[in-house]
Formats: structure tokens, sequence, C-alpha cells
């Protein structure tokens, strides 16, 4: 199953485990109305079951987000990366490759910079002050 496919699934369990917790939002509200209106008690086990059964679906719904999230992560990252290559190779097919050369040779000046920050942040004690 490809990515599409797998996001599409994802999102029909999302929509099937919203609605049953609507469902059972909807159960719990019923009891509360039955107690206030009509003094009718309901015995605190059904009521447990229900938050239980909320519990989980609310579990279910945040593991299927956050699945859909590290597809949707994916999939954009695919996108830059088509992008940034069609986008390479119309530059050089223009006879504009001396901008893509200046670029990378200009992220390439920038990585030890980026690095010795870290070193710097690393060798830090815990409690010291970090500059900007």
């Amino acid at each position: 199953m490809g990515p599409l496919e797998q996001a599409s699934e994802l999102r029909n369990q999302r929509s099937a485990v919203t609605q049953k917790i609507l469902e059972t939002q909807l159960a719990l509200a019923k009891i509360r109305r039955a107690w206030l209106v009509d003094g009718q008690q309901t015995p605190i086990a059904v009521r447990a079951g229900l938050d239980y059964e909320m519990a989980e679906l609310e579990l279910q719904r945040h593991t299927i987000d956050r699945e859909l999230s590290i597809l949707d992560k994916l999939k954009r990252e695919a996108y830059a990366a088509t992008f940034q290559a069609r986008l390479v190779g119309t530059l050089e097919d223009l006879g504009l490759g001396y901008v893509v050369e200046q670029v990378r040779k200009s992220l390439a000046a920038e990585a030890p910079t980026y690095a010795s920050r870290e070193n710097q942040q690393q060798s830090r004690p815990p409690d010291a002050p970090q500059s900007p």
C-alpha cells in the first residue's frame, strides 16, 4: 500500500473513531440528563465503562493523528526533493549552472558555522547562559 492509500485509510479510520467518540459522548450526556432531569441513576460501572471507552478512543485518534502527521511530513519532504531536483535541472538547462554552484558553495561555507555553534553549546555547563 502506497503512502496516498495509507493516508486515505488512516483518514477513514480517524473518521470512524471520531464517530464512536461522538456516540460515546452522547451516551454520557444522556446519562447526565437522566440524572439531572429525571433523577434516574445509572450504575457507576456503566459510566466508568463509557469513560474507559472514551479514553481508548482518544488514544486511537491521537495515534492515527501522529501517523498522519508523519505521512504528511514525508510527503512534503518528497515534494521538496523533487522540486529541488527539477529546479536545479532547469537552471542548468538554461545555462545557469553557475547559480547552482554559487548556492552550493554558500551552503558549504555555512556548514562549519552551524557545527561550531552546536559544539559550543554542548561544551557549556547546563546552567550557563546561552548566547543568541
